[in-house]
């Protein structure tokens, strides 16, 4: 790992998350100041509100990410979207669905 550069290749990372798991997710790049998962809820999406700053931006499949009472939206590959912290979020309606998961830490 380089103090200055990292890539968190999709497939490598894909393959490493437990797809049985409640929580299916892979933590793809650790840094002090923030934090890059790979998350594919399959079913249910069972993540509780977060403490921080959410950007998901959706590498595979689509989804609708419901968020409180703000509605929902529709996702498909190539679209990120903000989350506030606490904020009561989840996705539904998905679909061979992937989202890097970026927050501060």
């Amino acid at each position: 790992m380089s103090d200055t550069f990292e890539v968190a290749p999709f497939g490598a990372t894909l393959a490493s998350i437990d797809q049985s798991s409640p929580m299916p997710v892979a933590i793809a790049m650790s840094r002090p100041t923030l934090l890059t998962a790979l998350y594919t809820p399959r079913g249910e999406d069972r993540q509780q509100p977060h403490e921080q700053d959410k950007v998901y931006m959706v590498a595979a499949g689509i989804a609708t990410l419901e968020v409180d009472d703000d509605g929902a939206r529709s996702l498909e590959p190539g679209d990120a979207a903000f989350v506030a912290a606490h904020a009561v979020h989840r996705f539904v309606d998905m679909s061979d669905f992937a989202a890097w998961a970026v927050f501060p830490q």
